[in-house]
């Protein structure tokens, strides 16, 4: 079975998928090679077995011929002369298909039957110079003859050579036919031995399959529930089930100590950590007798001490999660004031431009229109798209008034710039749909905050981070964008994971890789979604969506 390692990986035919690699692949092949060679064995000697019957029939009437020949040419010759004996003798045992000659010593036909033709098969047999002494099966021009030649002795004198031949034609003919009925059945009864077998293996290896499925969607959440359990399965599948149901209990066991220890430890570590940390602010603030080294060196102690916390803080919310110890206080949230207070805050401490915009949900799915180089505009006008930007230079301010569902919102933004030596200002006024959605408030803002963070640290100083915040098909979308060193396509599927650090320069900015797990723990935990779309070197997209309330 060495040649299925060359063949490609997967082939479909139809229906069927042919998996060389496979088990049922190897099985099925493998009976079939060993069905194919079983029939086609059994074919063939039958074949040969019916064609030596045939052949020895009348390999034994031409010998009584033979054995006949002389004895009747004697009796004959007690009457006749000798040659009208031979033809006497010949034209007595002659039938339709029995051809008898012979030849004088010269080689010369002397007597033949009286059913010899003129056709070239029967002049091709009687000048055969040398015949077999023992019968033999000889091919004519598509005509098959058995036939055996020697000396003819009549009364102790030699008259020649007798010659004998069986035309076999009609039975060969049907010999063949036979063969071929017989090949052709042996083909079919392959083909269908071999479906046969493919079923029976397919249906066979049901419980292996059931297997798969059932540890291709454990997790660490159902760790502790999951058990294999088998019907009407072999012996050798069950035991393989008990044996899956034994690991996945240790593994169960192993994940819930592991669980423990880091709540455990987080916990008892936390609350000395956050003391060390106050004292080391305190100190700071305090220390004019300090030298600048002395100041740098507790300055970074204390960061380290704060990060730590942090880090801490991220594994406690993780380990609650895992035990299913968070409760969200789901509430009806306007996004539309909750994302501009989020952005308020996130500016006040990263001090990056921050940039709100608002709009009907087609507006923010292109990353060339999010990604634009125009650092210029602040206002896209393009259907209902309004972009608020956060700054010292700048001022929001938003009039609301409730009514069925909706805001009339009025969005006075103020901004004075120089281009080249004029001066513009613009004021825009538009109405905003009112976006509500049942949310824990604070989950949320940390949703929020993170992914605003994670953008931050991952984006140059100069580039702008910027928020959607748009419904469509009933869903309210939020977007945050930066214009950083993006993710490439293989690792954006483990960005969500524990402890995963895309690559070394997202290592360099800081951070044990929680924020993004939390982030998708807290936004599943409320029934929303998040995903991410990724350039290198454009930057990222992540998306969080939740159900608009109705």
């Amino acid at each position: 079975m060495k040649f299925i390692a060359k063949w490609p990986k997967n082939l479909k035919l139809g229906r069927w998928k042919l998996e060389p690699s496979s088990l049922q692949t190897r099985l099925t092949l493998g009976i079939a090679l060993f069905s194919v060679l079983g029939l086609g064995s059994v074919a063939l000697w039958t074949s040969w077995k019916m064609q030596q019957l045939l052949i020895v029939t009348h390999k034994h009437n031409i010998e009584q011929i033979a054995e006949r020949f002389p004895r009747d040419v004697e009796m004959y010759s007690e009457t006749w002369y000798v040659k009208k004996s031979l033809q006497k003798a010949i034209d007595n045992l002659t039938l339709a298909n029995v051809f008898i000659w012979v030849k004088n010593q010269q080689g010369t036909v002397i007597v033949q039957s009286q059913n010899f033709q003129s056709d070239s098969d029967h002049f091709v047999l009687k000048s055969l110079a040398e015949m077999p002494s023992k019968p033999l099966v000889y091919p004519i021009n598509g005509r098959y003859f058995v036939f055996c030649g020697g000396p003819l002795t009549v009364n102790g004198m030699n008259v020649g050579k007798l010659y004998i031949a069986l035309d076999i034609s009609r039975d060969q003919k049907m010999l063949v036919t036979m063969v071929m009925s017989l090949s052709v059945a042996s083909i079919l009864a392959i083909i269908g031995v071999t479906l046969a077998i493919t079923v029976y293996i397919q249906r066979s290896l049901i419980p292996l399959r059931h297997i798969s499925q059932l540890a291709d969607n454990v997790n660490a959440d159902i760790l502790d529930r999951a058990t294999v359990s088998l019907e009407r399965a072999p012996s050798e599948v069950k035991e393989l089930a008990r044996t899956l149901d034994t690991m996945l209990g240790r593994l169960s066991d192993s994940w819930e100590q592991q669980r423990q220890f880091v709540s455990n430890v987080s916990h008892e570590l936390r609350t000395p950590l956050t003391i060390v940390s106050g004292y080391l602010q305190s100190l700071l603030r305090r220390g004019n007798n300090l030298t600048e080294i002395q100041k740098e060196a507790i300055s970074i102690a204390s960061g380290e001490a704060q990060r730590t916390v942090e880090l801490l803080k991220d594994l406690l919310e993780l380990a609650r999660a895992d035990s299913g110890q968070i409760h969200f206080h789901l509430e009806a949230v306007v996004l539309n004031d909750l994302v501009a207070e989020v952005v308020e805050m996130a500016k006040q401490f990263s001090g990056r431009e921050i940039i709100l915009r608002f709009g009907n949900g087609s507006d923010f799915v292109n990353l060339e229109q999010i990604f634009s180089d125009n650092k210029n505009s602040i206002i896209t006008e393009k259907s209902n798209l309004v972009s608020a930007q956060i700054g010292n230079s700048k001022k929001l301010s938003l009039e609301q008034n409730i009514n069925n569902n909706y805001i009339a919102s009025k969005l006075s933004l103020k901004s004075k710039n120089i281009v080249g030596k004029s001066q513009y200002q613009i004021d825009k006024t538009i109405n905003l749909s009112l976006i509500e959605v049942m949310v824990d408030r604070n989950r949320f803002k940390q949703v929020l905050l993170n992914l605003i963070d994670n953008a931050v640290k991952y984006s140059g100083e100069d580039s702008p981070i910027i928020l959607n915040l748009c419904q469509q098909s009933g869903e309210a979308i939020v977007q945050v964008c930066d214009k950083g060193q993006g993710i490439s396509l293989s690792q954006q599927a483990k960005i969500f994971e524990r402890f995963y650090r895309a690559d070394e320069a997202r290592n360099r900015s800081g951070g044990a890789g929680l924020g993004l797990s939390i982030v998708k723990t807290l936004v599943e935990g409320m029934g929303g979604t998040i995903q991410v779309y990724s350039k290198l070197d454009r930057g990222s997209i992540f998306t969080v969506k939740f159900s608009v309330k109705q």
